[in-house]
């Protein structure tokens, strides 16, 4: 904590932040001073907000309420996270790929639905398409995991102009084969024991 500018934990299920915190008070590793600027910054900024009247509840017609959503923040967050995952895929272990392959916007519904046949003609079967899953993105799913088993070949992102080569915004790395079921799995970037993997099932 002394080293970073984080002033609470927002995990609503988890409360070793306050234990440990505490601990590490005692022990003399984080500071009361420490403590007193993160106190100071949190309610400086509920106080600005308005949370520290009428019970704590932002009024529905707060100019606050308006900035919660904007396109341009949540592009932001989008980007963060993109920026700090690790895309895994089964196949033979191989170098890093900094283009990915996706759909075109605009492509027709027609075009990548046939694209989609015939992709899971080529053994991507058991690749089905998550529920929350556009038909669009399960195609540039199905034909990024195509084009990344051979990525020297750019013609495996055509699709007759119904997909398009982009730069990847994750880190692509080919794993070894665990087992016969294709796989992505992500991975925060950081230390080897803060990376937490979690395979999604498709």
């Amino acid at each position: 904590m002394n080293t970073t500018s984080i002033d609470m934990s927002m995990v609503p299920s988890d409360t070793s932040f306050n234990t440990i915190l505490v601990e590490l008070v005692k022990a003399g590793h984080v500071s009361m001073e420490r403590l007193d600027k993160s106190a100071r910054r949190v309610m400086a900024l509920k106080k600005e907000l308005g949370l520290l009247e009428n019970g704590g509840l932002v009024p529905l017609t707060s100019g606050l309420v308006a900035k919660v959503g904007q396109q341009a923040d949540i592009d932001a967050a989008r980007d963060m996270a993109r920026g700090n995952i690790v895309l895994l895929q089964n196949g033979p272990a191989k170098q890093s790929n900094s283009m990915c392959c996706r759909g075109k916007a605009s492509a027709s519904e027609a075009d990548i639905q046939g694209s989609i046949t015939w992709l899971v003609g080529r053994a991507l079967a058991s690749v089905p398409p998550q529920g929350a899953d556009s038909t669009r993105v399960y195609f540039s799913k199905l034909a990024n995991l195509y084009y990344q088993e051979n990525p020297s070949d750019t013609s495996r992102c055509g699709f007759s102009g119904t997909a398009e080569l982009y730069p990847c915004p994750y880190m692509v790395i080919t794993a070894l084969i665990l087992d016969s079921t294709p796989f992505i799995g992500v991975a925060s970037v950081g230390p080897p024991s803060s990376i937490h993997a979690s395979l999604l099932s498709f």
